[in-house]
């Protein structure tokens, strides 16, 4: 199934960052061995997206507490170039001329991301996205508790009476080149997660799902490093997005039970 893209209505902003510029001769005297270990691992496998594991209505039943674990296996990063051809893989025509053209890219991203690093500051997604999603839960009264884990562990879980667990791992974050303006620099905060909703008495997943969430108000990288706390509160609003989204996934999206309705 296809990805499932979340997008907030844009808001423009007035100024454009001027385009990063830089030497592809001066990167592949830098940085030879990364544009080789790029060039080796094109042909990896991609995830697959969208809903994998459907929730039914009966999945739910007998489930009283639930536990809520987040986790991140990336920080923070800019792709801007990275979705921009520079003209070496065309020029080569090759896994090497990919590779080459996706090194270069990569490397400038790098610095785009080290460069807006100072605006994010001690921000945490992962506690972010957890404590909302626990304040969601609870107000829905689906479960009659939520608690916050720290570690998805089974038999510690049941020992804590708890039912199930929803595990969300956050799989990327941060600022990628805009939807709704391709032909420029400016950038969207997005938010990739893994979901899975598991059954613990039989350690079934009984709900699973991967969703990119784009936050639509596009602004240039020098806008969310000067501008005070644009690059906070575009982040805190889409983490914020993707817990809302969840919850009312695992609330309102629920298979009724063949021949009957819920």
């Amino acid at each position: 199934p296809a990805r499932r893209i979340r997008v907030h209505p844009p808001m423009e902003c007035r100024t454009r960052e001027r385009q990063m510029r830089g030497s592809v001769r001066h990167t592949l005297r830098l940085y030879p061995s990364r544009l080789l270990l790029v060039a080796c691992t094109l042909g990896a496998c991609t995830t697959q997206t969208g809903t994998r594991i459907a929730l039914t209505h009966a999945c739910l039943s007998g489930i009283r507490t639930c536990g809520v674990l987040v986790k991140q296996s990336d920080d923070f990063s800019v792709t801007l170039d990275s979705d921009r051809m520079t003209g070496w893989g065309a020029l080569v025509g090759s896994y090497v001329g990919a590779g080459i053209e996706t090194g270069v890219r990569g490397i400038r991203d790098e610095r785009l991301t080290r460069a807006c690093q100072s605006a994010v500051g001690e921000f945490a997604a992962d506690r972010l996205l957890q404590d909302k999603l626990r304040e969601d839960l609870e107000a829905t009264k689906q479960f009659d508790a939520v608690m916050i884990v720290d570690s998805n562990g089974r038999a510690a879980l049941l020992k804590r009476n708890c039912d199930a667990l929803l595990e969300i791992t956050i799989t990327q974050w941060g600022l990628v080149r805009c939807a709704s303006a391709r032909s420029d620099d400016r950038l969207q905060v997005a938010v990739n997660v893994d979901q899975r909703l598991t059954r613990l008495a039989d350690n079934q997943s009984i709900w699973q799902r991967n969703e990119l969430h784009l936050n639509g108000n596009c602004c240039s990288a020098e806008e969310y490093k000067s501008k005070d706390r644009l690059l906070v509160d575009e982040l805190t609003h889409a983490i914020e997005d993707v817990a809302d989204y969840t919850v009312n996934e695992i609330r309102y999206k629920q298979k009724a039970p063949e021949g009957g309705s819920r």
